[in-house]
């Protein structure tokens, strides 16, 4: 009867998890029983999300020397938690040798299979001596009499035949079971079969010599059907392996020491089968350290540059020859790794090319040797592409991506006074002279029966003068159609009014804004020249928005930006320089006012940390990507290395001379135009439609007051008769009684005088003077009564 290996690799791979390591190599003996476990191990690594990122086995007649070459090469990989599946024999020397070879010391970690921490307690002194600080498991067998009345004999047996005595092991207790086992299955089946004999072989160590039970198939039957409470445990057989409820967790010290234990339901715990909050007791690991080794120490690769510092900046130590290694790029990588949850050590190695030099690497060059795996990481200002993707894994991107513009801006060079006169003088402004004119006419024609005794050019001057009047709110004696139509010219005289000041403001206090549209089509179609930062996809992209090859120039700093930018195209330098967000940032910021940018003009993947395909750091490293996002420790870097984002203006946007154009201001010509001629429309309805009972044209006459005309030959009513003796002989009375004579309206006669004209005016006994009043002006008029 054997355990089942399953639950031992399960047991240690959540040990792997537990202490953070992602990666570990596997050390097995060059046997049946090393190579037997690799499947099985792989298959429950890979489950927990371990890597076994190298392999190596070890033949048992292997010497020391070769063991020591093994070890050498184990020496030089990344990952430092080694598996080793091994054999006592093999096992004894293979820890001496990893003694030697300087690999049992603080920053590495062991552990053992079953197959050694099992016999743990019969290995020399010197052998334990050298395994100090290595983890194994072996299968947890609870305490009872029965085990305690058996170790007891078992020990005076030992002493009194003068044998080492040792502590026992979990084999010999299964070895135990497994007689008993097949002790109570023979009982069942009975004894009374025999053997059937084989021919006989010369070769007397042929195990075909021996016979051949009758009873085996019933006997196999019989034991695989045993429960029963053993030595090690309870008995029970499953698929005919024994099923072992929890492992055993060991470091191995002076002494083995248990520092935990693991179960299929609970996992890692203090205790069995009981949950607890810590999840092992305090382990000694190699070189007597309390620390957790970190499984690896990073090897992490930067390039070396001269321009755009503030993203990797490199500064050498002469006399130690050491260099120090800053920037934004490198603050992120590192706040990066104090968010993770295990701390991982990491050594900074900058890039350089195999002859020693660096001016002719590119981004491209150092992802190769990622993908060689010659470097863990590789941080910098990596932008993450579809193409490099292909070979090397990225984390999410720490920046914010994408291809913008940066143009010149370029200033309105006409003075603040001619741009003055220019809107002053733009042709919005005769319009709205235009739309004066247009509006005293149909004034003239809706006041047409007031002003009808004065001449054409009188009741033009008059209306205009009334019109003017409108703007200051001091016209009356108007109709109220005139006054609406009135309104709609004074209210569109203010709307034009105010777009004149956003546009004069603009001028005075909001010079940035003179600026000249310009898009990628407009410098394809004009042969213009672009730059772009030397070894960066950038070209690629330009390329596909229909760039001619020889329109593009290359450039290395923001230097050499600044000097091809205030050239421009015609003069040896370049319309536009085309980059990444970051760069283009800085750039702003080393030259404010002076340029701006347009964009994204294509948007892609910003800068990411660079890894190994199918490296366990991405998914961690990405998390911890988020979480210093979503504190805004990113930002705060971001501020001071690249310094704020400025806001510039949108080059969109157009001249104040082309905000206030006719272009722009035309709807409210047709608009307003549009109500007046519909006022106009339904004043001239009600007027020729006065005879009419429509509703509608009632409707129309009550809004714009206009009396409703009685036939010809319909008979006034009596009382509508108006008394002229009456009239002529009161109308005195009536005038004195009034102290105040009342104000005329157009249209209508209020006002009826009888009193004598004197000298100036001689009327007739049978004629009265009527006055009507028209903005001040009397207009007089006899009427024969």
């Amino acid at each position: 009867m054997s355990q089942n290996d399953i639950h031992q690799l399960e047991a240690i791979a959540s040990l792997l998890v537990d202490f953070g390591w992602k990666e570990v190599v596997l050390i097995c003996e060059e046997t049946e029983y090393g190579h037997g476990i690799i499947p099985y191990l792989i298959d429950a690594f890979h489950s927990m999300g371990v890597l076994v990122s190298f392999r190596r086995s070890i033949h048992p007649n292997a010497t020391d020397d070769q063991i020591l070459n093994e070890l050498d090469k184990l020496s030089t990989k990344k990952t430092r938690v080694f598996i080793v599946h091994m054999l006592p024999p093999l096992g004894h020397r293979f820890f001496l040798m990893v003694k030697q070879a300087g690999l049992m010391t603080e920053g590495n970690a062991w552990i053992i299979t079953e197959g050694l921490t099992d016999l743990l307690g019969s290995m020399e002194h010197s052998v334990i001596n050298a395994m100090l600080g290595v983890l194994g498991v072996k299968a947890y067998i609870p305490s009872s009499k029965e085990l305690h009345r058996f170790k007891v004999r078992m020990s005076k047996k030992k002493t009194q035949e003068g044998e080492i005595l040792d502590k026992g092991n979990n084999f010999c207790l299964h070895a135990y079971d497994t007689i008993w086992a097949l002790g109570m299955a023979a009982e069942r089946v009975g004894t009374n079969h025999i053997f059937q004999e084989q021919k006989k072989y010369q070769n007397k160590t042929d195990n075909s010599d021996f016979g051949i039970s009758e009873i085996g198939p019933q006997l196999l039957k019989e034991i695989s059907k045993s429960e029963f409470k053993g030595l090690s445990g309870d008995i029970r057989l499953v698929d005919g392996q024994l099923q072992s409820p929890a492992f055993q967790i060991i470091n191995v010290e002076q002494m083995e020491r248990k520092v935990g234990f693991w179960s299929p339901t609970i996992g890692i715990s203090q205790q069995p089968d009981v949950r607890t909050t810590r999840s092992l007791r305090p382990i000694i690991w190699p070189g007597e350290s309390t620390m957790v080794p970190s499984g690896k120490k990073l090897k992490v690769g930067y390039l070396v540059k001269q321009t755009f510092t503030e993203l990797v900046k490199v500064e050498f130590n002469h006399s130690s020859n050491e260099a120090f290694v800053t920037g934004y790029c490198i603050d992120v990588f590192m706040a990066v790794m104090e968010a993770l949850p295990k701390a991982i050590p990491y050594d900074f190695v900058p890039f350089q090319m195999e002859n020693g030099e660096n001016d002719s690497y590119s981004y491209n060059d150092l992802i190769y040797q990622v993908f060689l795996q010659k470097y863990d990481v590789v941080v910098g200002d990596i932008t993450i592409t579809s193409d490099r993707s292909l070979y090397v894994d990225f984390s999410l991107p720490y920046t914010t991506g994408g291809v913008e513009m940066v143009i010149p801006i370029k200033h309105d060079e006409r003075s603040n006074v001619m741009i003055f006169l220019e809107l002053f003088c733009s042709f919005v402004w005769l319009s709205y002279f235009g739309m004066f004119l247009f509006t005293t006419i149909v004034l003239r024609s809706l006041e047409h029966e007031n002003i009808s005794e004065l001449s054409i050019p009188q009741q033009i001057g008059k209306v205009a003068e009334n019109l003017f009047l409108a703007l200051l709110n001091q016209v009356d004696g108007m109709k109220m159609v005139s006054k609406l139509v009135a309104f709609i010219f004074v209210l569109t005289g203010f709307m034009l009014a105010g777009l004149f000041g956003q546009a004069l403001q603009k001028v005075v206090f909001d010079d940035d804004c003179q600026l000249n549209a310009v898009n990628t089509n407009d410098l394809v179609n004009n042969g213009d020249f672009v730059g772009y930062q030397s070894g960066s996809f950038v070209e690629v992209v330009l390329k596909q928005l229909n760039f001619h090859e020889s329109q593009l120039k290359v450039y290395n700093s923001p230097e050499e930006y600044d000097q091809a930018l205030s050239k421009g195209s015609q003069n040896g330098g370049v319309a536009a320089i085309f980059d990444e967000m970051p760069y283009i940032m800085l750039f702003l910021n080393k030259h404010p006012g002076k340029y701006r940018r347009v964009g994204p003009i294509h948007r892609m993947e910003g800068f990411g940390f660079v890894f190994p395909r199918g490296s366990s750091l991405v998914a961690d490293v990405s998390r911890a990507i988020l979480s210093i996002v979503e504190v805004e420790k990113i930002a705060k870097i971001e501020k001071a290395w690249l310094g704020s984002e400025r806001t510039f203006p949108d080059p969109s946007k157009k001249l104040p001379s082309e905000n206030f154009s006719i272009q722009n201001t035309w709807g409210l010509f047709v608009i307003a135009l549009t109500i007046i001629l519909f006022l106009y429309l339904f004043s001239w309805l009600a007027h020729t439609n006065r005879q009419s009972k429509n509703w509608f044209f009632e409707l129309l006459r009550y809004i714009f007051q206009v009396k409703e005309v009685e036939p010809e030959n319909a008979e006034p009513p009596a009382d509508a008769i108006p008394d002229k003796s009456a009239d002529l002989n009161g109308s005195g009375n009536a005038a004195a009684e009034s102290s105040e004579p009342e104000s005329p309206t157009l249209g209508d006669l209020t006002n009826l005088s009888a009193e004598p004209s004197g000298k100036e005016n001689e009327a007739s006994p049978d004629m009265t003077v009527i006055d009507i009043g028209f903005q001040n002006n009397q207009v007089r008029k006899d009427i024969e009564i």
